[in-house]
């Protein structure tokens, strides 16, 4: 039967995160699958595996509450071929992906771009654009966009002082990536805060743009955190 890894994030104000901790938590554990649920005052990041019709339940269950249904949620799954996971866990954290500086998310709304509008850039339009991976220096190293700028940056929380020291174009659009967007909410919305308004961001990340093409320009491999083996295929 086919297992598959199932992810998605919000930034969404908690006034309670341990209710909303015990949201995605619980039906997780009714139906057996694997992974984090990592809860903070600004939001969600939840990365979950388990076979196929219990990732489908999951996400049934999630349906019946409006807020958090899948419609509502920017939902990533890919199938693979051995668990990524060896436990289900819950944590309450300060932020759902560190960066050690206050930012705005409402910022950076209305800077997304999607996995083909992004191609279309980079196949009819490369000369004006700037791709900024805001990942880490190793995970560039595994894989990055043809031409991209990187940073020399161990974590994410580096990303403000290796930025400030690095000079921007101001004639070209800069369209920043990371794996599933999580961390470009934070970096636009950053960049924009300091002045920068040629600033995009790509919709779900490299894995939607894998998705839609695997042999577009990316190149090499993505890097997971997660353990996650090599994917079978995209869905």
């Amino acid at each position: 039967m086919a297992e598959e890894i199932l992810s998605f994030y919000r930034f969404a104000r908690q006034e309670d995160p341990e209710k909303c901790a015990r949201i995605f938590f619980d039906p997780a554990q009714r139906h057996g699958l694997l992974g984090t649920v990592l809860i903070a005052p600004e939001g969600w990041n939840v990365t979950l595996f388990g076979q196929k019709p219990a990732i489908d339940a999951y996400l049934a269950e999630l349906a019946s509450q409006p807020q958090y249904c899948p419609e509502a949620l920017e939902i990533k799954r890919m199938r693979l071929a051995a668990p990524p996971f060896r436990k289900l866990i819950y944590k309450i954290k300060p932020e759902i992906i560190r960066f050690g500086k206050d930012v705005d998310i409402a910022d950076g709304q209305g800077t997304y771009i999607t996995a083909e509008q992004l191609h279309s850039m980079l196949r009819d339009h490369k000369e004006d654009i700037l791709m900024l991976d805001v990942r880490n220096a190793y995970e560039a190293a595994a894989g990055t966009f043809e031409g991209a700028l990187t940073l020399p940056i161990e974590q994410f929380s580096d990303f403000p002082e290796a930025i400030a020291h690095t000079k921007l174009p101001e004639d070209r659009t800069i369209v920043t990536f990371c794996t599933g967007g999580i961390r470009c909410e934070k970096a636009v919305a950053y960049l924009r805060s300091a002045g920068k308004n040629n600033v995009l961001q790509v919709e779900g990340g490299i894995w939607r743009y894998l998705e839609k093409y695997p042999h577009g320009f990316f190149k090499g491999k993505c890097f997971w955190f997660d353990e996650r083996p090599e994917a079978l295929s995209m869905n």
